[in-house]
C-alpha cells in the first residue's frame, strides 16, 4: 500500500541489522541525516607484543599488563605499563575486546569502519529498542514511491516537473540546486544524472525513470526516489500538486528499499505543525466505498476517484475473472477498476 497524505503522524522504527549501540535517547530531537546507532560486522585482531614493546621478556612483560583476557576496552585504554626508567606504557588502539593476554603478547578484536544507522526522518525519539534500533514520531505530509537506491538525505524542496511529460536535463541543474530535494518528472539521460551529483544534490524524486538507468541510480550518491515506475509515465496529479504546495520546506528523503515483510517503502516526510489527534497511516488497509484512491496503469496514472462500490468482477483479456470495484472519477465519469490496480490516498 502506497500512501500520500498531506498530513498524517507518521511513526517509523529503525532497525540495525545486528545488535550495536544505540547513541540517542527518548525524547531527544533528531534530524534526518543524525546517526542515532551503530554497529559493527567484521573484526579485526590485533596483536600487540608488550614484551619486546617494554624490552622485557615474556614473563616480566606480564606482571605489567593491565587487562585480562575478556575486558572490554575503548581508544586509549592502558593494556601494559608503565614500565622502566621511561615509564613506558602501552594503550589499546581502538574500542574493543582482549580475547588473549599472556607470554608478553595481547590480541585485542577491534572493529573499523562500524554500521552507522541514520535516523531517515526528522522527529523525536519516542522508543528504544534494546540494542536493536530506536522509534521516530513526527507530524508531516507523507509521500511514498515504488523504488528507491537506498540513501537518505534531507534538503528544501525544489519543484522543476511543472508539467505532466517533464523530462529531466543537465541544464535544468545549476549550483542554486545544490542541497536540496529536487522533484522532477521523467529522466532518460545520465548527464542529467551526473549534473545532480556534481552539485551534490540533497536529494531526486522523479515521477519516472528509463530502465537502462538503473544501475547509475543505485551508485548515484545522491538518494533517489521513484514514483510511478519505470519507463515513460505521467506524473500524478495528486502527488505533484502535494509536493508543490509544499515547495520550498524541508524534507526528509529516505530512498530505501520496498520491503513486502516490513511494509516500509522509499519516502519523503516533510515535517508540519499540526494540532493533536492526528492519526497514523495503516501499512495494510482494506479498500472500502467512499474512499478517494487512484488508478494504477500506465496510460491512466493521473485518475483519480471515488469507490462507489466493490465486490464488482470483470472479465480480463486473458479470460480471468478479477474482484474489482466501481469508481466514479474526479471527471463523473464511472469505471471498473480491478482491485489490485488502485491505490489508496490517505
Amino acid at each position: 500500500m502506497i500512501h500520500l497524505s498531506p498530513l498524517t503522524l507518521i511513526r517509523r522504527e529503525r532497525i540495525l541489522p545486528v545488535q550495536g549501540r544505540i547513541l540517542v535517547r527518548v525524547g531527544q530531537k533528531i534530524s534526518a541525516n543524525d546517526v542515532i546507532a551503530e554497529s559493527f560486522f567484521v573484526p579485526e585482531l590485533i596483536t600487540l607484543d608488550v614484551a619486546q614493546s617494554l624490552k622485557l621478556t615474556p614473563r616480566q612483560a606480564d606482571e605489567y599488563l593491565e587487562v585480562q583476557t575478556g575486558d572490554l576496552i575503548t581508544e586509549k585504554t592502558i593494556i601494559a605499563g608503565p614500565a622502566g626508567v621511561a615509564r613506558r606504557v602501552i594503550r589499546a588502539p581502538g574500542d574493543g575486546k582482549i580475547i588473549q593476554a599472556e607470554n608478553g603478547r595481547v590480541l585485542i578484536q577491534t572493529y573499523k569502519n562500524p554500521f552507522q544507522l541514520k535516523a531517515g526522518i526528522s522527529g523525536e525519539v519516542v522508543k528504544i529498542i534494546g540494542h536493536k534500533g530506536v522509534v521516530i514520531e513526527t507530524i508531516g505530509a507523507l509521500i511514498q514511491g515504488m523504488w528507491g537506491n537506498g540513501k537518505i538525505g534531507t534538503g528544501i524542496i525544489r519543484v522543476v516537473a511543472i508539467e505532466e511529460e517533464h523530462e529531466l536535463t543537465s541544464s535544468q541543474i545549476s549550483e542554486t540546486m545544490k542541497g536540496t530535494v529536487m522533484f522532477a518528472g521523467h529522466c532518460s539521460n545520465l548527464s542529467a544524472l551526473l549534473a545532480c551529483e556534481k552539485i551534490q544534490l540533497g536529494g531526486l524524486i522523479l515521477g519516472s525513470l528509463e530502465c537502462a538507468l538503473i544501475p547509475a541510480i543505485q551508485n548515484l550518491p545522491v538518494p533517489v526516489m521513484i514514483l510511478e515506475g519505470f519507463g515513460k509515465r505521467a506524473l500524478s496529479v495528486a502527488t505533484r500538486e502535494l509536493i508543490t504546495t509544499n515547495e520550498w520546506r524541508e524534507g526528509a528523503l529516505n530512498a530505501c528499499s520496498w520491503d513486502r515483510i516490513r511494509g516500509s517503502r522509499p519516502e519523503l516526510v516533510i515535517p508540519l505543525q499540526a494540532p493533536e489527534g492526528v492519526t497514523i497511516p495503516q501499512i495494510r488497509v482494506r479498500l472500502e466505498k467512499g474512499q478517494r484512491v487512484r488508478i494504477l496503469h500506465p496510460l491512466r496514472s493521473n485518475d483519480i476517484g471515488e469507490i462507489q462500490e466493490i465486490g464488482s468482477s470483470m472479465v480480463l483479456l486473458n479470460n480471468q475473472r478479477v474482484k474489482s470495484a466501481v469508481i466514479r472519477l474526479s471527471n463523473g465519469k464511472v469505471t471498473i477498476v480491478p482491485l489490485a490496480n488502485l491505490e489508496l490516498i490517505v
